[in-house]
C-alpha cells in the first residue's frame, strides 16, 4: 500500500510530541512491562499490601522505597499506581495524593522542611481538587501567615481564604527563589521538633474528612522523583547528602501517618546502606530494572524484550488521529528500530530520545538504520566525557556473576551515571537461578561498549 506523504509526515510530528523522554506515560500509552523486567510488579505489591492493611483501625501505615535507574519509567508506574488506587483497593477506594518533587525542589539545594511542607501543600490541593474539601488547620494557618510576606506579596487573601487549597502554586516559589527557600527555612526552624507531629496530626483530620464525606476510606501519598535529589542544604553535594536525608531523615521521611511510596536514588539503595532499610523504613527498596533486550553473559538479542518495547512504540503510533492503521515498519525502518532498542539498553527514556533524535536528523518516513545511528552519537559524546573509571567497567564485562560490590563508591557511580545498567529478570530458560532466585544483575551500557576506550581497557585488562 502506497501510503500519503503527508500521512507520514504527519505520523512523524506525532511520534516527536508522543514520545517525548520527560513525560510519563498516560493511561492509553501505559504498558505492563513485568515479564520483560522480572522482579514482581510494584502496583500490584502495594495494593496487595493495602488490601490487606485494617481499614479504619490501623495506626500502622506502609510504607514502600521505590528506585530504579533515572529513565526506567518509575513515574509511569507511579501513575499507573495512581489510577489503581483511585478505582479501588479491593472494597476500598484510595484517594492518591502524587507529589512532583520537581515542582517544588531545587535538586541542588533541598531541606527535608522543603520535602515536608510541598507534602502538606499537594494533600491539601488533592483534597480541595479530587474530594472537594478545603483543607484548614490553625497551626499551619499559623505558618502561613508567618511566610505571608514570602509567598503573598502581591495580592494578600482575605480572611476566608486562608486555607491550604491554595496554597501549592505559591509554595513552588521556593524551587526558583533561593532568598524565598532561605526564608521558609528559617520561618519553620522554630518548630522543627512539632512539624512531623503536627503535619500527622493533620493527615488524620484528612483523612477523617475524606470518610466522613466522600467515598474514598483513605489517601496514599506518592512522593516522587526525590531520587533527583543532588545536594542537601549544608551538606556535600553526592553520597553525604543522599545518605543525610534519606538514612539521617528516615524518622520524619517514614513517620508520615499516611501510606506512603518514596523514591529512591539506585546508587543508594544498592550502596552500604542497604541492609538497613528494613530497619529504618520497614521494607526493602523495590527496584525497577532496565528491560531486558540482551541474554545474561552474552551479546545476543532477547528476542521476548525486543517484541515487548515495538509492541510500546506501536501503541504510541496507534493513538494519532487518523492514522489508518499505520505500523510501526512504515515509519521506522525495522533495522532502525532494532539499533535504537539495542543501544537503548532497555531504558524506556533513552529509547524515547533516541526516538526523537533519529525524527530531527532524517525528517521523513521512514527513518533509516544510518539516521538511528546517528541519533546515538551526542549520547556516546556524553558517556565519553563523563566515564573516569574505564577499568571497573572492564571488569564487569569479564565477570562471571555480572555483581558489583555495594561498597565500591566508583561503581556506583557508573550507576548513577547510566554506564552500568541493573536487570533482574535473570531467570529465563538456561538462564534459571538456583531456586528460582531473581536478584540484580548488572551490565556495562551497550553503547559504552561501542567506545575506544572501554575496548582499550578490556584489551589491557586481558593482557594482565
Amino acid at each position: 500500500m502506497t501510503r500519503d506523504p503527508k500521512l507520514l509526515d504527519d505520523a512523524l510530528t506525532f511520534l516527536y510530541n508522543a514520545c517525548h523522554p520527560r513525560i510519563a506515560a498516560t493511561k492509553e500509552q501505559y504498558l505492563d512491562l513485568e515479564d520483560v523486567r522480572g522482579g514482581g510488579a510494584f502496583t500490584r505489591h502495594f495494593c496487595r499490601q493495602l488490601q490487606r492493611s485494617l481499614p479504619s483501625t490501623a495506626t500502622h501505615y506502609e510504607c514502600h522505597l521505590f528506585t530504579g535507574h533515572q529513565g526506567s519509567g518509575k513515574s509511569s508506574e507511579l501513575q499507573c499506581l495512581s489510577r489503581e488506587l483511585e478505582k479501588g483497593v479491593g472494597q476500598r477506594r484510595i484517594l492518591p495524593v502524587y507529589m512532583d518533587a520537581e515542582e517544588y525542589l531545587d535538586r541542588n539545594d533541598v531541606h527535608l522542611f522543603d520535602i515536608l511542607f510541598a507534602t502538606v501543600a499537594e494533600v491539601g490541593a488533592a483534597l480541595k481538587e479530587k474530594a472537594k474539601i478545603e483543607l484548614k488547620d490553625s497551626y499551619f494557618e499559623a505558618r502561613l501567615r508567618e511566610m505571608k510576606a514570602i509567598f503573598f506579596s502581591e495580592v494578600e487573601p482575605t480572611e476566608a481564604e486562608w486555607n491550604l487549597g491554595i496554597f501549592k502554586s505559591k509554595f513552588k516559589i521556593i524551587k526558583t527563589s533561593h532568598n524565598a527557600r532561605k526564608e521558609v527555612r528559617e520561618a519553620l526552624r522554630p518548630h522543627e521538633n512539632s512539624l512531623l507531629t503536627e503535619i500527622n496530626l493533620l493527615l488524620d483530620r484528612a483523612r477523617k474528612l475524606l470518610r466522613e464525606r466522600t467515598p474514598y476510606s483513605d489517601f496514599a501519598l506518592i512522593l516522587d522523583n526525590l531520587e533527583k535529589i543532588r545536594k542537601v542544604s549544608g551538606k556535600e553535594e553526592g553520597d553525604a547528602s543522599l545518605e543525610h536525608l534519606f538514612v539521617g531523615a528516615s524518622n520524619q521521611l517514614g513517620g508520615l501517618a499516611a501510606h506512603t511510596v518514596l523514591t529512591l536514588p539506585l546508587s543508594l539503595a544498592r550502596s552500604h546502606v542497604g541492609g538497613e532499610w528494613r530497619n529504618l523504613y520497614g521494607c526493602e527498596p523495590f527496584s525497577l530494572p532496565m528491560v531486558k533486550t540482551r541474554r545474561r553473559k552474552e551479546y545476543k538479542p532477547y528476542e521476548k524484550g525486543y517484541a515487548k518495547l515495538k509492541e510500546l512504540l506501536q501503541r504510541r503510533l496507534d493513538l494519532m488521529p487518523y492514522s489508518q492503521g499505520l505500523r510501526w515498519e512504515e515509519v521506522f525502518e525495522d533495522a532502525a528500530t532494532n539499533t535504537l532498542i539495542e543501544f537503548s539498553g532497555g531504558d524506556v527514556r533513552t529509547l524515547m530520545y533516541y526516538i526523537q533524535e533519529a525524527i530531527t536528523e532524517e525528517n521523513q518516513a521512514p527513518i533509516t538504520q544510518k539516521s538511528a545511528r546517528i541519533a546515538l552519537r551526542a549520547s556516546k559524546r556524553t558517556f565519553d566525557a563523563a566515564i573516569a573509571h574505564w577499568d571497573k567497567l572492564a571488569e564487569l564485562d569479564k565477570s562471571e556473576d555480572q555483581k558489583i560490590p555495594n561498597d565500591d563508591a566508583e561503581y556506583r557511580v557508573l550507576l548513577q551515571q547510566g554506564a552500568i545498567l541493573e536487570y533482574i529478570n535473570g531467570s529465563d530458560g538456561l538462564e534459571e537461578e538456583a531456586l528460582g532466585e531473581e536478584t540484580p544483575w548488572y551490565a556495562v551500557h551497550p553503547l559504552v561498549r561501542e567506545l575506544t576506550r572501554f575496548k582499550a581497557a578490556r584489551l589491557q585488562g586481558q593482557a594482565l
